[in-house]
């Protein structure tokens, strides 16, 4: 059925349960799996409302390190999967190079947590998995 998944992680619970499903699932189809973090534009320019007054390049810095961080554990945790386990770091807006990591990297699946965001923050964000869903031409499993 699948051969290749993509699951992209960001630090949340959400997305470590996608993982944990995501695994799984490629465990028992035998399939590969392409672990991936996105480092969002919005975040580093400073686009959200941040009360945080550091410079740009302060925060570039510290956004690199986390997700460096996040997806060394998502890495870690992956290799509790059978095949095959690439991982890439990547920098956009996190729907759009989510979709184009699956293209690129030839995966035929995408797992992703849903963050259940709310209120004001979902009205201007809206959800990167809704997104995802949205934009991706592969099936999209949205783990809850």
């Amino acid at each position: 059925m699948f051969k290749k998944i993509l699951i992209p992680v960001d630090g949340s619970v959400s997305s470590f349960d996608a993982l944990d499903i995501g695994i799984n699932l490629a465990n028992s189809l035998n399939a590969d799996l392409v672990v991936t973090t996105v480092l969002s534009a919005y975040s580093v320019q400073g686009w959200s409302v941040d009360p945080d007054l550091r410079s740009s390049d302060d925060k570039m810095v510290e956004e690199k390190k986390m997700a460096a961080h996040i997806l060394e554990m998502a890495t870690i945790k992956a290799q509790k999967a059978t095949g095959k386990v690439e991982s890439y770091s990547k920098f956009g807006y996190p729907p759009d190079t989510i979709v184009e990591t699956a293209k690129e990297t030839g995966c035929d699946c995408i797992v992703i947590g849903s963050r259940g965001l709310s209120g004001f923050k979902h009205a201007l964000l809206g959800s990167v998995s809704e997104k995802v869903a949205q934009l991706s031409s592969i099936p999209v499993l949205i783990v809850k």
